[in-house]
């Protein structure tokens, strides 16, 4: 749980977790998308069991010849660990005092500075958490900048990364063929009956443009007009927020950040399978004593007045850990001319 100052007590804290959550969230593409299942745990840690299904068939043999035993099915326990993501604001007296943020001419109070720290953090930690599965659906790594924990979900668990060369630099290749070879590769690669809704392409611009321009992909729409049209509708128009173009049962999702940082790299695609189980956002719990043995929350918001009156403190952390459970569904897209 949470803990903020106690009405009737201002340096004493109590027990909140809902407060920071009713701001409104920044999150961005993969949010949006649902890639990730979300669950809280306790602790700084989580267990996955794995399990290898025999799925072999059975042969004839003679009556009365004794049966040789099956293999049976392969059991493993991994263990991770959660990184710990704090934060901390204050607010001075001197940050409120004759200061307006709204040049209404009225001095701000510590509630209105409150509220600007608030979704401050707030944002933060959604970037964040954005940031960080972008990580993990880019490199199968963990987002742990300091290197506090190490994960990479391919070597741990002997995964070679497929990868898909679109060659956009030659007229003659077709682009169809090789999201049906993005597709194919996920189906063989779902294990145990696993099943999904539909396969996403999330793409840099330069990778979304080029796909899109290809000569390949013009002579497909030569002969008709459909509502997704590339060269004329420009897939959503030119205020969609991130452009899409369904073609050959895969969608093609155009995601815009930062070109100093991008989150998918320049010239690149991930293909992702949807609706799946596979992909996990784990919460451990809050670094105090009041979340001791709790069930890890999203976020936590911690909040108080120093002794000496002259200084509020703001205090948050998230604790995740975003996994592939299956590296193998995560496909590298990109051109090598």
């Amino acid at each position: 749980m949470a803990l903020i100052t106690s009405v009737n007590d201002p340096y004493k804290l109590e027990d909140l977790t809902g407060e920071l959550l009713i701001i409104p969230n920044t999150y961005g593409l993969v949010q949006e998308l649902g890639v990730f299942q979300s669950s809280g745990v306790i602790g700084s840690s989580f267990y996955i069991d794995e399990r290898e299904l025999y799925t072999g068939l059975l042969v004839d043999l003679p009556r009365g010849t004794k049966p040789a035993a099956g293999r049976e099915d392969k059991h493993r326990r991994r263990h991770f660990e959660i990184p710990h993501y704090p934060m901390m604001q204050s607010i001075r007296p001197s940050d409120i005092a004759r200061v307006s943020s709204t040049a209404d001419g009225m001095a701000d109070a510590l509630s209105v500075k409150r509220a600007e720290k608030m979704m401050f953090i707030r944002r933060t930690l959604a970037n964040t958490l954005e940031a960080a599965r972008c990580q993990m659906l880019r490199d199968g790594t963990l987002y742990a900048p300091n290197g506090n924990v190490v994960l990479n979900v391919y070597s741990d668990f002997g995964v070679v990364r497929k990868e898909i060369d679109f060659a956009f630099g030659t007229t003659t290749t077709e682009t169809l063929h090789k999201g049906e070879e993005a597709i194919a590769h996920s189906q063989d690669n779902l294990k145990n009956g696993g099943v999904y809704q539909g396969l996403i392409a999330i793409c840099s611009p330069t990778f979304f443009s080029r796909l899109t321009t290809h000569q390949s992909v013009r002579s497909a729409y030569t002969l008709y007009q459909s509502t997704q049209e590339p060269f004329r509708q420009r897939l959503g128009g030119s205020n969609a927020m991130h452009r899409r173009f369904e073609y050959g049962g895969v969608t093609y999702i155009e995601y815009r950040t930062s070109a100093a940082s991008p989150l998918i790299p320049d010239g690149e695609c991930r293909f992702i399978p949807t609706g799946t189980d596979f992909f996990k956002t784990y919460y451990g719990s809050a670094d105090t004593f009041a979340a001791v043995n709790q069930v890890g929350q999203e976020a936590y918001y911690f909040e108080k007045m120093a002794d000496t009156d002259d200084e509020w403190t703001i205090i948050a952390e998230t604790n995740f850990a975003n996994i592939c459970l299956n590296p193998a569904l995560m496909i590298r897209g990109y051109s090598s001319n």
